[in-house]
């Protein structure tokens, strides 16, 4: 028998942030942000949560960076995974239809 998970709304409830809130936050953690263009544009392709992820190896701690950690200090890496990421997804849409 499955079961099933609750989450409290109000517990989880976080507010949507524009894309310039964003490098906002991540500035006040101490990121860098360089090209404000170009970072707002990164986001918008690849979205704040993916990124984070890429951004932990840049964090002394959770949501603090190390000093001079820029917002192209974890973007390689994120551009480098995609197309692993990419066929990853095709198999399992693949695998799923048939």
């Amino acid at each position: 028998m499955a079961g099933f998970l609750f989450i409290d709304a109000e517990k989880y409830n976080k507010p949507a942030l524009t894309f310039r809130q964003q490098l906002e936050l991540l500035e006040s953690r101490g990121l860098k942000i360089g090209d404000r263009a170009a970072a707002e544009a990164f986001l918008a392709d690849t979205n704040y949560y993916r990124l984070s992820a890429y951004c932990i190896p840049f964090q002394s701690k959770r949501d603090v960076f190390v000093p001079n950690a820029t917002f192209t200090s974890p973007t390689p890496a994120h551009t480098t995974a995609r197309p692993t990421r990419r066929r990853l997804g095709e198999r399992k849409v693949v695998g799923h239809a048939t």
